[in-house]
């Protein structure tokens, strides 16, 4: 769009009148050919100012016209020295080509203006600061709508104002007037908008011509007129552009003059980090370059997890360019250092004990600092410290056979060694513990700048950790309040009885104080690896994470195996158990919460997400570590008992003491009850017995009262639930040769121990003495009731001693001995009666 600036027109000027359109000030021409646009553009603001001789205070008011109609006026230049007219929203639009409009600028001065003084309107530089293209408070210029800003057009023709017989008569020589000056003394900061000017002088109504100057080449970069008034008094604002500057202030009529000292106007100062360290593993230095720009100096402030400042110094900048790479040692130091060119130093006096922040010297090989808001923002060197830790630590499988209650070990390596991790809801510390070691947590460092300027920047400090879990189960009919009842009543097992008390013992190490806010209850770990994994479950595709907001953390979780059929629950109304030691926990399942069906199979894990302090984060995948996977299986709650015959019934003799022994699934420690009701319930009698550690119980019976041939029934029962199948039987007579015969006799005092039988019956009873071998394979096990789990029929087996286990080669010898023992009786009988 081209611009016909000023015309080379004169035009006249005369008091409370306007400059007259036939000057020709500013024409604006639009020579766009016809096209979608059909009004060509619109002017939407143009800034005005004079340098005429005639003060702005004598300037009554500057309009725009077009085609004889105002469009604008505006009464008062704005602190800048200029007057802005913005026209309406519907005027001031000019047509392409021959279409034009031409505008027009009119000044109007006061009555009492002085005669000979000259007008010279110009439109200034452009000055746009935000480059929008549209005008904003303090740009300069001529704003259209579509098109962009433009400026620097004229001045235009210098007109003068008309001079009165009364001006006529005054003296042609002015009294001289003494001028003096206030400005800027030190250097400022173009946050300060404007450089404030006060000319004082000893009279009034004296024209002054006021200028800003570049020192270094002697340019006027900014001007202003104006006046003393009543008082004496005229003040001046200029634009704050950076530059060393001079003011220097004139009386028109006089020639006097005064000027200021030298100042500076800076630009704004920054101060930023650049290559954050995101995350670093607890050891080593995480690396920070701090930029200064327009300063010389700031504050670095260390504030911990808890929000607690850590350690407070000084950064001043010597003869070394920024950037001053500065690094947080996690391990701590014993004194502070500073850079080549750069110095460090305490704010705290004295200075704090444990203390971290430190001065690297400037490697030159190193290329420039990446700027965090360009695509290179990332930190190279961050993503050695991201990689999630390793575990070292072995954990080899400590299950044993037997069932001993196995307390959680703490495999901690020590508290000051591992450091004990501050948590916000911990005893808030201003130190971290550990000598001088940073716990694992989220640091942040402040640097503010002279002028209360700040930038931050955030980094996590992470700490190796592992965790191991034991799976116990305890009675169902105990109350497990503390650690000591859990300690009395858990047995270390990998199979849980339906009913039965479900109980992960947790030992941690590494975590120290954050043990305390892993919950119990998660999402299941459905992971190969035991660290750096992300979770997924079968249903969710590889990479997405089922780790959701509202899931907890850090936590132990007691869920599916991944391995286990879709029918496989979760135990429910788990809850936690704290222990002396903080590294160590319990997590229980609550005695009548929902049952657990048989056949599921469980996994327990202690899993902890990237919002820990120990998980590196992953570009917010919510990445997740496990440690300490142990799996357990749900199984019925059953019993067997001892001495059921081949067809099921369970004959006992009627004497004083008859032993009644079996082998059950529930846990050790838990009260059974042997049951044995009369037909027709003629009588009752229950014995309570207590389940061994190998899974056996046995109890006596007085039986001698009732009648030989008497039938009953007998069970086992816990806690209300029925365990064995009901076993009719009855009372044998105790002649000498019945117990032979029924297989179910003896002498009274031995014990009833479990022999081999028939495939689909339980153990048969035989009461077994020193003359009296037991039948049955010594190398093997008894065949299984298919109503038992094999791993019961173990244990029972197990209880027997050697030397009754007889084999098919003891059988043989004993057959062979047999014979040899008759061979020579048959011998011995010849050679007596021959």
């Amino acid at each position: 769009m081209p611009i016909e600036l000023f015309s080379k027109a004169l035009g006249h000027i005369s008091q409370n009148s306007t400059i007259q359109s036939t000057s020709g000030i500013y024409r604006e021409k639009d020579t766009q050919s016809v096209g979608s646009d059909t009004f060509g553009d619109r002017l939407t603001a143009v800034t005005v100012r004079t340098n005429g001789t005639l003060s702005e205070s004598h300037i009554k008011s500057v309009s725009l016209e077009a085609n004889n109609t105002t469009l604008a006026t505006a009464s008062d230049p704005t602190p800048y020295g200029s007057w802005v007219l913005e026209p309406q929203a519907d005027t001031a639009w000019f047509g392409p080509g021959n279409a034009s409009t031409e505008f027009s600028l009119h000044a109007t001065v006061t009555a009492d203006a002085p005669g000979g003084k000259t007008v010279a309107l110009e439109v200034p530089q452009v000055s746009d600061a935000d480059g929008d293209g549209a005008y904003d408070p303090g740009d300069t210029g001529l704003f259209l709508e579509q098109d962009a800003p433009r400026g620097g057009l004229g001045p235009g023709a210098t007109l003068t104002v008309e001079q009165t017989a009364e001006q006529s008569v005054q003296s042609d020589s002015p009294t001289p007037v003494a001028l003096s000056l206030q400005a800027p003394e030190t250097n400022i900061s173009t946050t300060d908008d404007v450089i404030p000017v006060t000319v004082r002088g000893n009279d009034s109504e004296r024209a002054l011509e006021v200028a800003l100057k570049d020192v270094d080449n002697g340019t006027v970069a900014q001007s202003r007129s104006g006046e003393l008034d009543a008082t004496g008094t005229a003040a001046f604002a200029f634009e704050a552009l950076p530059g060393r500057y001079q003011i220097h202030v004139n009386a028109v009529a006089t020639n006097d003059s005064a000027r200021s000292e030298s100042f500076t106007v800076e630009p704004p100062t920054s101060i930023r980090f650049l290559n954050r360290t995101a995350a670093v593993q607890r050891g080593e230095p995480a690396l920070f370059d701090i930029i200064l720009e327009h300063s010389d100096s700031a504050r670095i402030r260390l504030e911990g997890p808890d929000g607690f400042v850590l350690e407070n110094v000084s950064l001043a900048a010597g003869n070394q360019s920024p950037p001053y790479e500065i690094q947080v040692l996690t391990s701590g130091r014993d004194t502070m250092s500073s850079g080549p060119g750069y110095h460090l130093e305490p704010n705290d006096s004295p200075p704090r004990t444990n203390q971290w922040i430190s001065a690297v010297e400037q490697d030159p090989s190193k290329g420039p600092p990446t700027d965090p808001e360009s695509p290179q923002s990332n930190d190279s060197r961050s993503a050695q410290s991201s990689e999630p830790p390793t575990s070292t630590a072995n954990e080899p499988d400590t299950r044993s056979s037997n069932r001993s209650v196995n307390t959680p070990t703490n495999g901690s390596t020590g508290g000051t060694a591992n450091g004990t991790v501050p948590s916000k809801s911990a005893s808030k510390s201003a130190e971290p513990v550990g000598g001088g070691a940073l716990a694992a947590g989220d640091y942040t460092l402040i640097l503010t700048g002279p002028d209360t300027q700040q930038a931050t920047a955030v980094f996590q400090v992470t700490a190796d950790w592992s965790a191991s879990v034991e799976t116990l189960v305890a009675p169902r009919d105990v109350t497990l309040a503390g650690p000591s009842a859990v300690r009395t009543h858990a047995s270390r097992e990998d199979e849980v009885a339906v009913g039965d008390r479900l109980v992960v013992a947790v030992n941690t190490s590494g975590l120290g104080m954050f043990t305390r806010n892993i919950s119990v209850g998660g999402p299941p770990p459905h992971a190969k690896n035991s660290k750096a994994v992300t979770q997924t479950t079968p249903t969710v595709p590889a990479g997405e994470n089922d780790h959701t907001k509202e899931s907890p953390s850090a936590f132990v979780s007691i869920g599916p195996n991944p391995k286990a059929e879709s029918g496989t629950q979760t135990p429910p109304g788990l809850k936690r158990i704290k222990t002396a030691n903080p590294d160590q926990f319990y997590v229980v399942a609550e005695a009548g919460g929902e049952t657990v069906r048989p056949g599921s199979a469980l996994e327990t894990a202690v899993v902890l997400t990237e919002e820990t302090p120990f998980v590196p984060r992953n570009d917010g995948n919510r990445s997740a570590e496990i440690s300490g996977q142990e799996a357990m299986n749900v199984i019925e709650a059953r019993a067997a008992l001892g001495g059921v015959s081949e067809n099921g019934s369970l004959d006992l003799p009627a004497r004083d003491t008859v032993p009644i022994n079996g082998t059950t699934t529930v846990a050790p420690g838990t009260t059974a009850t042997v049951h044995i009701d009369g037909a027709n319930d003629s009588f009752t009698t229950n014995m309570d017995v207590t389940v061994d550690e190998d899974g056996t119980y046995e109890t006596t019976a007085d039986l001698s009262d009732y009648e030989s041939g008497t039938e009953y029934t007998v069970s086992v029962t816990a806690d209300g639930d029925q365990l064995s199948p009901v076993r009719s039987g009855q009372f044998l007579d105790t002649r000498s040769g019945t117990d032979a015969a029924s297989g179910a006799g003896g002498g009274g005092g031995g014990r009833w121990q479990s022999g081999s039988s028939e495939t689909g019956a339980e153990s048969v009873q035989t009461e077994t003495s020193a003359s009296t071998p037991t039948t049955g394979p010594a190398d093997s096990l008894p065949e299984p009731d298919p109503e038992l789990p094999k791993k019961a029929i173990q244990r029972a087996w197990s209880a027997v001693p050697e030397p009754l286990r007889i084999g098919p080669t003891q059988l043989l010898l004993i057959a062979l001995g047999s014979l040899a023992l008759l061979a020579v009786g048959l011998g011995i009988r010849r050679l007596v009666r021959p």
